[in-house]
């Protein structure tokens, strides 16, 4: 099976990541698809074979000529914004909750994972242009996450 079988690239890591939080750009041609609370994951070729798993948060929207701390001609004449100029793109952050250690799991990975495959606590800062993935399939967890004897509702009462 391929390591991103079930995996949809949709953006690139931006400069500032942290080993818990990761701004990224998205592709013009996923912007729309990808939605806060979506389960993604960080690829860093540097590292092969360890994924950062995490939620999406704080998708935000963008365009240059339309800042909010910036008045311009647009906010009084908006007939006169044309569709060729502007130029909206869409950022967003990773809040990462762990680390995926695979099978495939590279010698560097090894100073993460050690031997073992599936979750660990994250302690790695992305690389800048490392690509974003949303997981389409939770299948593709399977790999990494064990559920042994399954998980049920317990309810309290006081």
């Amino acid at each position: 099976m391929d390591a991103l079988e079930g995996l949809v690239e949709v953006g690139a890591v931006l400069s500032g990541a942290t080993a818990s939080l990761v701004p990224f750009v998205l592709r013009r041609d996923r912007e729309l698809e990808v939605r806060d609370e979506d389960l993604a994951v960080v690829v860093d070729p540097r590292v092969e074979g360890y994924y950062l798993l995490g939620i999406v948060r704080r998708v935000v929207r963008y365009e240059p000529l339309l800042r909010r701390s910036v008045h311009s001609i647009y906010a009084e004449r908006p007939d006169a914004l044309d569709e060729s100029l502007v130029m909206p793109f869409t950022n967003a952050h990773l809040e990462v909750y762990a680390g995926l250690c695979g099978p495939e799991a590279g010698e560097v990975a090894r100073n993460f994972c050690g031997e073992e495959t599936g979750m660990v606590a994250n302690t790695y800062a992305p690389t800048p242009g490392s690509r974003v993935y949303r997981v389409r399939r939770g299948s593709w967890l399977d790999r990494y996450v064990r559920v042994e004897h399954g998980i049920s509702a317990v309810s309290y009462t006081h």
